[in-house]
C-alpha cells in the first residue's frame, strides 16, 4: 500500500468516525428526552451556554493557539473565502427554495440550504486530522461565514432587516467578539500559545505580569474544552 493510498484511508477513517460520534451524541440526547432524565427547558440552557460561553472561549482560546500575527498575514484571504462560501450556498438555497419547496415554508428551506454545519462539525472533523493547522483554517474561514450572516444573510433570511439592526448583531454577537478578541490576544500576547500546558517549574518562572494570567488562560481553555 502506498503512502498516500494509507493517507487517504486513516483520513476517511478519521472522518467516518468522528461522523459516527456526532450521530451517537445525538442518539443519546434523544434518548435521554424520550427518558425525561433531563427536563425540555434544559435543552435551551445547554444550547446558551454553548453558544453564549462555550464557544466563545473554544474561539478566544485556540486563535491564539493556532494564529500568530505571521499566518494571519499569510491566510488573510481565508474570512473572504469563507463568506463567499456561505453566499454560494445562500444563492443556490435561494434558487433550490424556489424549485422544491412550498411557498410557506421557503424561507426555512433556504436557511437550512445555506447554513451548514461549519464549526462544529468541521472543528471535529479538522482537528484530529490537522490539529493546530486545521483549526486555524475553520476558525479564520468561521470570521467571512459570520460577517456575511449577520450583515448581507439577515437581509436575504429576515426580510425588514434594518441597517442598525445588522449593526447590532454583527457587534454583539458572542462569536463575533470571540473571534475579535481571540486576533487581538493572538497578535499582541503570542506568549500564550501552550501556556496552560507549562510544566509548574517553567511557569513558576515567568515573570509576575505574565504568569498571573495563567489561571484566568486555564480557566478559559477548560470552558472552551466543554464546547
Amino acid at each position: 500500500m502506498t503512502r498516500k493510498r494509507r493517507s487517504i484511508l486513516i483520513s476517511g477513517s478519521v472522518v467516518f468516525y468522528k461522523i459516527a460520534t456526532t450521530c451517537l451524541l445525538i442518539l443519546v440526547g434523544y434518548v435521554t428526552t424520550r427518558l425525561r432524565l433531563l427536563p425540555e427547558i434544559s435543552l435551551n440552557v445547554i444550547s446558551k451556554y454553548l453558544l453564549y460561553l462555550g464557544l466563545p472561549c473554544y474561539v478566544v482560546y485556540y486563535m491564539p493557539t493556532s494564529v500568530d500575527a505571521a499566518t494571519l498575514a499569510a491566510n488573510w484571504y481565508f474570512p473572504l473565502l469563507g463568506a463567499l462560501l456561505v453566499c454560494a450556498a445562500d444563492v443556490f438555497g435561494y434558487a433550490a427554495a424556489r424549485l422544491w419547496a412550498r411557498p410557506g415554508e421557503r424561507a426555512t428551506f433556504r436557511i437550512l440550504v445555506a447554513l451548514p454545519n461549519w464549526v462544529f462539525m468541521a472543528l471535529a472533523v479538522c482537528e484530529p486530522l490537522f490539529r493546530e493547522d486545521g483549526v486555524r483554517v475553520v476558525l479564520l474561514y468561521n470570521i467571512g461565514i459570520t460577517f456575511y450572516i449577520w450583515t448581507f444573510g439577515m437581509t436575504s433570511f429576515r426580510s425588514g432587516a434594518t441597517a442598525g439592526e445588522m449593526a447590532k448583531q454583527l457587534l454583539l454577537n458572542p462569536q463575533n467578539i470571540a473571534m475579535a478578541a481571540g486576533l487581538a490576544l493572538a497578535v499582541t500576547l503570542p506568549f500564550l500559545r501552550g501556556m496552560e500546558k507549562m510544566p509548574s517549574e517553567e511557569l513558576a518562572s515567568l515573570p509576575f505580569f505574565i504568569g498571573i494570567i495563567s489561571p484566568f488562560w486555564e480557566t478559559v481553555y477548560l470552558i472552551g474544552s466543554t464546547a
